[in-house]
C-alpha cells in the first residue's frame, strides 16, 4: 500500500495499477452471470470494476476502513442494487461459505494464510494474484531447488495452474519482487482429512531435505529407504505416510 496515500505496508500489499492486468485476473476466473464470486481485499476496486461487468454477485472483503468507506462511495449503485456486497472484514477471520469462484490480489507476507484458509470455504475456481517466488514454490518439481513443503501441500490440496508472471511496474508503490497469476481448483481425488494427518510427515522430512530417509523416519519401507526426502512426489509422501501408519 502506498505510504502517500496514508495506507500501510506493514502487510507487503501493494496495489495493482495496470487494468489490463485486472482484466486477465477476472478472464481466467471466468465469472459468469448469477455466480457468488468472493473478492479478497479488493483495495482501490481495479478487480471489482471488472467482476461487476460480469453481471456475477461480487462479494467483496475489505478489511481496512480507508479502502471500504472509498469502495463504499464509488461503487455506490453497485451496492444498492445488491449486485456488490461489501463486508469490512478480515478474510481469514470470515465465516467460510460457498462461492462459485474466489479472486484477489494477495499481500505477499499472509500468502500462505490465505492459500490454506480457502480450503475451509467451497468454491469451484479460484485465481490468486501471489509473489513470483511464492507461486513458483507452488508449483516446483521434485528434485528442484524450489521444492518445498508448500509445494507438496499446495500440490496435494490444489491443482494449480501458473497463469503468467507479472513484472513489479504493475504495481504501487513498486515492489522488489516480481508477482505470478495462479489459477487453482480444489482436489478431490485426495483424501484432505488424511493430507492433514501426513502434516507432521511432511514438516520432518523437509526439515531434513537432503537426507536418506531412513535416516529421518523410523522403520522407514525399503522401497524409500535409499531415496531423498526432496526426490519424493507429493503422491510418494502420502504413499509413505500410508505405509508408516498401516
Amino acid at each position: 500500500m502506498t505510504s502517500g496515500s496514508g495506507f500501510s505496508r506493514k502487510y507487503g500489499q501493494v496495489l495493482l495499477v495496470d487494468p489490463n492486468i485486472a482484466k486477465l485476473e477476472v478472464r481466467t476466473l471466468e465469472p459468469k452471470p448469477g455466480d457468488t464470486i468472493i473478492e479478497i481485499g479488493p483495495g482501490t476496486g481495479i478487480l471489482t470494476e471488472h467482476l461487476l461487468r460480469t453481471e456475477a454477485r461480487i462479494i467483496a472483503v475489505e478489511p481496512d476502513h480507508r479502502f471500504y468507506e472509498s469502495l463504499q462511495s464509488k461503487f455506490n449503485e453497485n451496492v444498492e442494487d445488491g449486485s456488490l456486497i461489501l463486508r469490512k472484514e478480515n478474510f481469514l477471520e470470515m465465516e467460510p461459505e460457498k462461492a462459485s469462484g474466489i479472486i484477489g490480489n494477495v499481500p505477499y507476507m499472509i500468502s500462505s494464510e490465505i492459500l490454506f484458509r480457502l480450503l475451509k470455504f467451497q468454491f469451484s475456481r479460484c485465481v490468486l494474484m501471489l509473489q513470483k517466488e511464492f507461486a513458483n514454490r507452488m508449483i516446483a518439481k521434485p528434485g528442484s531447488g524450489e521444492y518445498s513443503r508448500l509445494s507438496v501441500t499446495s500440490r496435494l490440496r490444489f491443482n494449480v495452474r501458473l497463469v503468467r508472471t507479472v513484472p513489479r511496474t504493475c504495481f504501487n508503490p513498486r515492489p522488489e519482487v516480481d508477482s505470478a497469476i495462479v489459477f487453482l481448483t480444489v482436489r478431490t481425488d485426495v483424501d484432505q482429512y488424511e493430507v492433514n494427518e501426513a502434516q507432521d510427515l511432511i514438516r520432518k522430512l523437509f526439515s531434513a531435505r537432503r537426507k536418506m530417509i531412513r535416516g529421518i523416519v523410523d522403520n522407514c519401507p525399503e522401497k524409500f529407504s535409499q531415496r531423498r526426502a526432496d526426490s519424493l512426489s507429493p503422491d510418494e509422501i502420502m504413499e509413505l505416510h500410508r505405509t508408516l501408519n498401516h
